[in-house]
């Protein structure tokens, strides 16, 4: 098959050139000149085919000869097909694409890429640019084409498009992190490493500008380095610190993009850290090497000397200088050196090592021409690609003049070993030798020469149950180079009888560190253990004993535990013998060695520990040791008894708590009342000026101002006078389950919509003595807390029980006496407060709301309270799940029933009666006449005691005596009232105080028949007081 033919593309005259290249025009024009176009078309870099009308190869340049492999020689004459130079699968579509160009009929260029096959069979991809020629009559003459080799363009255009297809997903998955920015620095991709790395997720960076994401690297190297590579336009590679919230090194390389910057970055903190730690290693080594006391000297493949230490020159006596370049044998003598050159052929020739990483002894010259023994260990590094060997050269001269004193005092060793009362033995660890002293006779009854010196005859001897564990830490000891050892086991003597023993040796190591011999002692303990077993025995008795009792032998192991260290520890007995004390109880590592040596000194031995329990809780104990001893006096062993004094630590803690309270209380009381006595004036006063300036608006208004400055000074100071305990009282039997449901509604409107309000009522619930009045403003307070913790919504929980409280409970918990209590507990699921705020609770003016939201004085009015009612509080919090305030009142023992509000609105009553009042204070007093006055009474006024009694003494009737309760000099409230009673039998009395100091308030509760008007007052509290004292 032809591409084509002439008479199938004879087209018409009259056509215009178009479209043709310059380079065509110019072989157009050369074309008359044979020789001169085949000289240009040689010499171009493209392939150069020219094909006659009917489609038979009539050039073919040498070019084409290079490109396709066939000669010119072979081609010309033959059509294109035949050479088969166009690849099978695109000649249907060359064929078709240069018939298109044929059809056009004029000379015009048409430009085909497709695959093309090679000689050797190779296939490329060429782009053909193709020009027909025509004669006048419009046939064609030829078809020029030239042909370049765009096989590698091609496979590079299809691996980058595969790479553009990989390039997000190799981008997710690649470690390091990665992200774009445009020139503005907004963050146009990044991937999920960045993602971590950053600790932002894709939606919160992409289209932010990174330096606002980002402000600490402003002014930082990321920011001048990034500038760097977006202004300069070239790559920038840099590590850097980030501080917090990242806290990292990275490494980052910035490469510069059409669009703005591509970031890869990643984690380098690790391999900052470990460059660090290499660097330091790396001088810790020179220091080493500098400072060793061995001789090294580093060595080529060739025995040449490459290095040597300080070291090598003081052992030696060369200069470095004189040394490096030298072969190793100059450091050896004469004998030697022929040896040292002949290992160092073989191993280079065959790999073959007789000294390598082997200690050898050998001998070594100095420079001074004189030998001294060394030991010499030699290895083998690769460095950079070559082979160096270093050797560790230690003169040990002193060594072996110590093995000779060595074996001179090996004759003394056997003569002391002959004279010990315990059995002494000596292990050759070379030999497997045991020799054995007299004592084997003795204590055992073998004499030394019938003992067999193999180690096998003492393993026969020990008893079969102990034989595989007595080896097996033997061997231990030896291979991992313990400098002790100690067995217990049993031994046979040579009866048959068994013998308690305890073994111990000695491990001896040359001077290389590798084991030679163990010496050590055997010692018939027999005698001791059934002292101790006896001991144990005795000591079951006091199983029953509340302590624990533990006995400790003197390898600080336990050997007996009784069952009130079951109790306190957890440990069952069978756990606890045997081990040491230290695993299971974990004391003080340091102090633990230090007691033992001195109950072991002194006998005895008392202090506190802090010790682990079994589910590792710790407690507090204190410990009484005592030093055991034999029949002879020696120390057999030490007994502990430990008195868990965890609770009694806790109850010393709440009743320090309980004394800081009660001493702010005692502060804070004498506060409130001298306050209350300022605030008495205030209130009264400005009551009296609301009513007359009731025309004067503008006034007024600033009288009701101060008038309710004064209320909310007075709700704060008797709050602290109920944090101080001096609050007077009026407890009576209350029903609390009816208490809390006629607070309902009140609680009610006091909790927003979110919150809701459970109560749980226990069946029979006793009746509690207790002020009802005092007790809703405790629940209130405390629910009015709950919903401050509770700002989202959730759940208060008001619940009551019976609970009677033993002594046991009692003991642990500082001011709650054994007894019957009703239990009122009011939760919350609010945010809950932290440990470290729990000790201040009850502190007046602590809270931990936020400023401006409360005033510190609610949890201490409860505490207050509630203690003054012979009662408790407990409060239970943990952050996150909420709040309990346990309150433990008192049990009445008498039916009461709450008295109903009569829903009569108070109204000031008034008289004509001669009233006494005595007031040390001058504003108050005076303040209390003018009142007084008001209401129509006649009022005389004394400012103390004794001045009052003058006035009693002279005669004057009076049918009230209103008196303060505290007051300097001899005569305070009660005492006048005393003397006044005497004087005028009969006389009604009205105590007024803001501070009672158990004046008239014992237990809690008013005496009996006493009437008190606190401070501060209103005129209507009082003209209601007043009369009801002169009616009563």
């Amino acid at each position: 098959m032809r591409l084509y033919s002439a008479q199938a593309h004879r087209c018409p005259r009259g056509r215009i050139l178009k479209d043709e290249p310059a380079g065509q025009r110019k072989i157009r024009a050369e074309s008359a000149n044979p020789g001169l176009l085949d000289l240009h078309l040689d010499s171009l870099p493209l392939a150069v085919v020219e094909l006659d009308g009917d489609g038979q190869v009539i050039r073919w340049a040498a070019q084409a000869e290079r490109m396709f492999g066939w000669t010119a020689d072979e081609v010309i004459g033959h059509p294109i097909d035949e050479v088969a130079v166009i690849h099978p699968e695109d000649r249907d579509t060359v064929a078709a694409r240069l018939g298109e160009l044929i059809a056009g009929g004029v000379s015009a260029s048409l430009k085909i890429v497709n695959r093309n096959i090679t000689r050797d069979g190779r296939v490329l991809t060429c782009e053909w640019l193709n020009s027909a020629q025509f004669d006048a009559q419009g046939r064609l003459l030829s078809v020029l084409s030239f042909a370049s080799d765009i096989s590698a363009q091609v496979e590079s255009e299809a691996n980058t498009r595969q790479l553009a297809r990989r390039l997000e997903s190799t981008l997710q998955s690649i470690s390091d992190a990665f992200l774009t920015v445009d020139r503005n620095w907004n963050v146009t991709f990044l991937n999920h490493q960045a993602e971590t790395l950053l600790k932002l997720d894709r939606d919160a960076l992409m289209g932010r500008n990174i330096w606002e994401a980002f402000p600490a690297a402003r002014e930082t190297e990321f920011f001048k380095r990034g500038h760097e590579a977006m202004e300069e336009q070239h790559t920038v590679r840099y590590e850097a610190f980030y501080p917090e919230p990242l806290n990292v090194w990275l490494h980052v390389a910035a490469y510069p993009t059409d669009e703005g910057l591509a970031v890869y970055f990643s984690d380098q903190t690790e391999r900052h850290r470990a460059r660090l730690e290499a660097a330091e290693q790396l001088e810790r080594t020179r220091a080493v090497l500098e400072s060793a006391s061995d001789a090294i000297v580093t060595l080529n493949g060739n025995g040449l000397i490459e290095s040597v230490n300080p070291a090598a020159e003081r052992i030696f006596g060369y200069r470095p200088e004189e040394l490096i370049g030298q072969n190793v044998s100059k450091l050896m003598p004469e004998d030697h050196a022929g040896k040292h050159d002949n290992h160092v052929k073989r191993y280079v020739e065959t790999g073959q090592a007789r000294i390598l990483d082997r200690p050898q002894k050998l001998k070594a010259r100095r420079k001074d021409g004189s030998e001294f023994p060394i030991q010499l260990t030699v290895t083998e590094i690769s460095l950079a690609g070559r082979q160096v060997f270093t050797g560790f050269v230690q003169d040990i001269t002193r060594d072996e003049q110590a093995l000779e004193i060595l074996r001179t005092s090996e004759e003394r060793f056997r003569a002391v070993a002959r004279a010990t009362t315990d059995v002494v033995w000596d292990h050759d660890l070379l030999s497997n030798q045991v020799w054995w002293s007299d004592g084997l006779q003795a204590i055992f009854g073998y004499p030394p020469e019938e003992a067999s010196e193999e180690l096998d005859w003492w393993l026969q001897r020990i008893h079969p149950d102990d034989r595989d564990a007595t080896r097996l830490s033997l061997v231990t000891a030896i291979a991992e180079r313990r400098p002790d050892w100690n067995a217990k086991y049993r031994f046979r003597r040579s009866d048959g009888s068994y013998a308690d023993v305890s073994d111990s040796g000695y491990l001896i190591v040359d001077s290389t560190g590798e084991p030679r011999r163990m010496v050590g002692g055997l010692k018939d303990v027999t005698e001791s253990r059934l002292a101790q077993r006896k001991l144990a025995e005795q000591a079951e008795l006091l199983d029953h004993v509340r302590d624990a009792i533990i006995v400790i032998d003197l390898d600080h192991c336990v050997s007996y535990w009784n069952k009130g260290a079951e109790r306190i520890y957890g440990w069952n007995s069978e756990e606890a013998v045997g081990q040491p004390v230290t695993d299971l109880l974990d004391p003080d590592a340091e102090l633990y060695p230090a007691a033992f040596r001195q109950v072991l000194a002194k006998g005895r031995l008392e202090r506190q520990w802090r010790h682990r329990r079994k589910d590792g809780t710790e407690i507090n104990v204190r410990s009484h040791w005592g030093l055991v001893t034999d029949s002879t006096g020696e120390p057999r062993s030490v007994m502990s008894i430990n008195t868990d004094i965890s609770g009694q630590l806790e109850l010393e803690a709440q009743l320090r708590q309980a004394q800081r309270l009660e001493a702010i209380g005692q502060l804070t009381g004498g506060v409130a009342h001298d306050f209350n006595n300022l605030l008495t004036v205030i209130l009264g006063n400005s009551e009296l000026l609301s009513e007359h300036l009731a025309d004067d608006a503008d006034f007024k208004t600033l009288a009701d101002l101060t008038q309710a400055a004064a209320r909310r000074g007075a709700e704060l100071t008797n709050r602290l006078l109920a944090f101080a305990r001096r609050q007077a009282l009026e407890p009576e039997s209350t029903d609390i389950v009816s208490l809390i449901k006629d607070m309902q509604p009140l609680l009610l409107r006091s909790m927003p919509e979110s919150i809701e309000i459970r109560t749980i009522h226990a069946p029979d619930l006793w009746h509690a003595e207790i002020d009802p009045t005092q007790l809703e403003s405790a629940l209130l307070n405390l629910a009015l807390n709950a919903r401050d913790a509770m700002p989202h919504g959730g759940r208060l929980t008001i619940e009551t029980a019976n609970l009677s409280v033993d002594e046991d409970y009692a003991d642990n918990q500082a001011d709650l006496m054994p007894g019957d209590y009703v239990l009122i507990m009011v939760s919350d699921t609010g945010e809950g407060i932290p440990a470290a705020l729990m000790d201040r609770l009850f502190e007046p003016f602590f809270t931990t709301k936020a400023k401006g939201k409360g005033t510190g004085l609610g949890l201490a009015m409860v505490y207050g309270f509630v203690k003054q009612s012979s009662g408790h509080v407990k409060v239970y919090s943990e952050v996150g799940e909420g709040t309990t305030v346990r309150i433990f009142l008192p049990r009445s023992l008498r039916e009461g029933i709450r008295p109903e509000s009569t829903g009569q609105a108070p109204r000031a009553l008034g008289g004509s009666e001669r009233i006494l009042v005595v007031e040390d204070d001058e504003l108050v007093r005076e303040h209390a006449q003018r009142l007084l006055r008001h209401l129509g009474y006649e009022v005389d006024t004394a400012i103390n005691g004794d001045q009052a009694l003058a006035l009693l003494e002279q005669g004057k009737t009076f049918e009230l005596l209103f008196t303060d309760v505290i007051m300097p000099g001899k005569l305070n409230g009660p005492a006048l009232v005393k003397e006044a009673l005497r004087i005028r039998p009969g006389l009604k009395v009205l105590y007024t105080s803001g501070y009672t100091e158990n004046a008239i308030v014992h237990h809690g509760r008013l005496d009996k028949g006493v009437l008190l008007l606190s401070k501060p007052y209103r005129r209507l509290d009082l003209a209601r007081k007043v009369r009801e004292a002169l009616e009563g």
